[in-house]
């Protein structure tokens, strides 16, 4: 009997790349839509971080989650690399622990 403990984590590739100088993280959440891109170097990228984080949410709801980055063999700018490290280890987190409020909220728990 399969319990929720047991489900493995549906695995999220996200790449940093850099095109024309505009350094991005590309997280693939599905085959049918087109990658999520979230712009580095803007300050005004709330737009795309909503749209990212709803459907994240979506997948949420059917399985844990986890980041596989993949770093562009051309890309050197080792501040974003760690900073890219570390924010989808900190997302992966605060992943679970929503997973985890839905589950309990929709157990009636």
């Amino acid at each position: 009997m399969k319990g929720k403990g047991f489900m493995k984590p549906e695995i999220i590739q996200v790449f940093l790349k850099e095109n024309d100088g505009i350094e991005y993280l590309e997280f693939n959440i599905d085959d049918k839509n087109s990658p999520h891109k979230i712009n580095l170097n803007s300050e005004d990228s709330q737009m795309e971080l909503k749209q990212l984080f709803s459907s994240l949410l979506k997948k949420l709801i059917i399985s844990s989650l986890e980041f596989d980055l993949q770093i562009d063999e051309k890309y050197k700018n080792m501040l974003f690399i760690e900073v890219s490290r570390e924010y989808l280890k900190d997302l992966e987190a605060e992943l679970k622990q929503v997973r985890e409020e839905i589950l309990k909220q929709l157990s009636g728990h």
